[in-house]
């Protein structure tokens, strides 16, 4: 039980670490629309994003 435990965490660290900056420029992304007062579109393509 405790090896399962350990293997869920690395792998939640793991995915935390692979996501961190996608998560951290889509949260920018968010302020600045609250900021500017506007709508603005998030497009992904392949490891690339365009507001």
């Amino acid at each position: 039980m405790v090896t399962f435990a350990m293997l869920v965490f690395f792998d939640y660290q793991r995915v935390e670490k692979d996501f961190r900056n996608l998560k951290n420029q889509l949260i920018n992304t968010r302020f600045k629309t609250l900021i500017k007062n506007k709508s603005l579109v998030v497009k992904f393509k392949r490891k690339k994003m365009t507001v």
